[in-house]
């Protein structure tokens, strides 16, 4: 086993993955991955990739960017899809989608991480803050709090606004 170990640590990846940290009842979560296939085994510890969505019905959850640290903490009755990550040499951004329900995220500013949080009716693009958002999929009205940092919240049509700390808009 011991000259193994060597061999299991260098195949891992340096790739991006969303961890899940927490939720309250398994029973109450549903994880489908890239090919919308049911996750049978949820656990701590497990790592989501690009395409794998989350439903969380009578419980929360909290989902950790690896390896910059970022936070999602998915409310009740929420739907969230991982659309991608930031790569390791800094192309591209943290992409994803609120299908519905409410998400608070502390997002981490390492590195120049870029962050677009999108809905069916709005997009927002995330510069290292904290803040939430709420889509209301039977109104289809989207609502973002600004805790700390600054948040560009958009329509689909293109108008967009800057959102510091201490703002809404909805």
């Amino acid at each position: 086993f011991l000259l193994l170990l060597p061999i299991g640590i260098f195949a891992q990846s340096d790739e991006p993955v969303a961890i899940l940290e927490y939720y309250e009842d398994d029973w109450e979560l549903e994880i489908y991955d890239a090919d919308d296939f049911l996750v049978e085994d949820i656990y701590y510890g497990m790592e989501m990739l690009p395409g794998d969505k989350i439903k969380t019905y009578e419980t929360i959850a909290e989902i950790r960017l690896d390896p910059n640290g970022s936070i999602i903490k998915l409310a009740r009755n929420t739907s969230f899809k991982i659309d991608a990550f930031q790569a390791v040499d800094g192309a591209g951004s943290n992409d994803f989608s609120l299908i519905s329900g409410k998400l608070r995220t502390v997002a981490s500013n390492v590195g120049g991480s870029k962050y677009k949080i999108k809905s069916p009716t709005a997009v927002c693009g995330v510069r290292g803050t904290d803040f939430g958002m709420q889509f209301d999929a039977a109104a289809g009205i989207d609502a973002v709090l600004v805790k700390s940092g600054a948040v560009e919240f958009a329509k689909n049509t293109g108008e967009s606004l800057m959102l510091g700390a201490g703002q809404f808009a909805n």
